[in-house]
């Protein structure tokens, strides 16, 4: 009859839901087991590079980019500068923002770390960051940052100038002077908004 008819193809439809959405609660349980496994080990990285001393030259052979990450938040000062040069040498793009983080840690060592790893890593963003510690960093910080934008510009030399051109709101072609003139104590002193360098800071550019 119709009424069995009916009672039969609502029957297969309910089986049917039932199947896809079992299959959706599966895909579901699977996404958060897979979340909770990476997290777990974030955990237990971090809680290792907090309290113990990472393995950093193991870590670079391995491209252990997040175990490196996590060591820059080592204890230890030698752990941490070493972890921000091994991410410089790995030329890995996830860890610049973790490099640029380092740029405020408590050890000028560490820093001139991170300097030299976004001058190696050299991606648009890390230029950007360097361009900012130029102009915004402590005098030693700005030394360290002119030597790595002056090897960066032999081979990034539109994404330097444009970089410059945009923190310190000059032309392109201005940029492109300052390069030229090879960021030389002079020309870098002409930059809007940059405090005077210091006589020490002339004496060790020069170097």
């Amino acid at each position: 009859s119709v009424g069995e008819i009916y009672l039969l193809f609502f029957a297969v439809l309910a089986g049917r839901l039932q199947f896809v959405f079992g299959r959706i609660e599966l895909k579901i349980a699977e996404h958060y087991i897979q979340k909770s496994t990476e997290k777990e080990k974030d955990n237990e990285i971090q809680v290792s590079c907090m309290f113990f001393k990472p393995n950093i030259e193991k870590m670079k052979e391995k491209r252990d980019v997040r175990g490196l990450k996590k060591a820059l938040k080592n204890k230890d000062v030698l752990i941490r500068a070493k972890a921000a040069r091994a991410l410089g040498e790995l030329k890995d793009e996830s860890a610049v923002e973790d490099l640029i983080e380092a740029l405020q840690d408590e050890s000028l060592d560490v820093r001139k770390s991170a300097i030299l790893a976004l001058s190696n890593i050299g991606s648009a963003r890390a230029i950007e960051a360097l361009v900012r510690v130029l102009k915004e960093g402590d005098a030693t910080l700005k030394i360290e940052t002119i030597r790595a934008l002056k090897e960066l510009s032999t081979r990034k030399t539109s994404e330097v100038v444009q970089a410059i051109s945009a923190a310190f709101n000059i032309s392109k072609e201005a940029s492109e002077k300052l390069l030229k003139a090879g960021l030389s104590v002079e020309s870098i002193s002409k930059l809007p908004g940059l405090p005077e360098l210091s006589g020490f800071a002339r004496k060790l550019l020069k170097k």
